[in-house]
């Protein structure tokens, strides 16, 4: 045979040589992997069939290196409770399931205050003040809350007062107060005013206005709580 019908052959045997030569490797190779277009020489890799060592999955793998771990799921938000129980005050004519954590001092036989101004909810938010009462009175309710709030030591002109939320005999406002002249606090709270006849139960909680989003419902379920015992005139 002459020598330009050789090399007119040639490629054609290389053909021929690669694809058998893939046809002995495809164990080696992943699925769906293209085998090499010509039997020449392998890859830089050194792999089998042009294969690199450590085959194609180590290189999807980012070099062979271990997937990361999946991060942890953030734990629930924590969800301030109440009591189980409810706290009796003034010989059980008034009870009330107070925020966990915090505990309430009467201080005569119409009203009853935190027992300290350092008190904490069961999630840590601090619940600065807590205060119910009761007494007699003829009068409307807004008078009624503004003898309460003067009665906390607070300026009714000078708050700011959320609009009236009114079910049945029970009023319940949200009120907030800037800084005092003296350094108190700002603060922002919830007060209840229930009428049952000639008699008014009141209560109050208070929290700092940045925290007040996080206790919110649980001062209005604390309140929600609330029983009056029905007492003779």
């Amino acid at each position: 045979m002459r020598v330009h019908q050789i090399h007119a052959l040639f490629p054609a045997l290389l053909l021929v040589v690669g694809l058998f030569i893939s046809a002995g490797v495809a164990c080696d190779r992943p699925a769906g992997a293209n085998p090499p277009a010509s039997g020449g020489a392998a890859s830089s890799g050194g792999g089998p069939g042009g294969v690199p060592a450590g085959g194609a999955a180590s290189q999807a793998g980012g070099g062979g290196g271990e997937a990361a771990a999946p991060s942890e799921p953030a734990p629930p938000p924590c969800e301030p409770a109440l009591d189980d129980q409810p706290t009796a005050f003034f010989g059980g004519r008034f009870l009330m399931r107070m925020p966990k954590g915090t505990e309430l001092v009467e201080q005569n036989p119409f009203f009853a205050r935190s027992s300290s101004g350092g008190q904490m909810s069961s999630c840590g938010v601090p619940v600065p003040f807590e205060a119910v009462g009761f007494l007699r009175s003829s009068s409307a309710v807004p008078l009624v809350r503004k003898h309460v709030l003067m009665l906390r030591g607070l300026d009714p002109d000078a708050l700011t007062m959320g609009p009236d939320q009114t079910q049945g005999e029970t009023t319940i406002t949200s009120y907030e107060a800037g800084a005092g002249s003296r350094g108190e606090p700002p603060l922002k709270g919830l007060v209840l005013i229930r009428r049952d006849r000639g008699w008014f139960y009141w209560a109050l909680l208070e929290a700092a206005p940045d925290d007040f989003p996080k206790v919110e419902q649980l001062f209005r379920a604390s309140f929600a709580s609330l029983i009056v015992r029905p007492v003779r005139d």
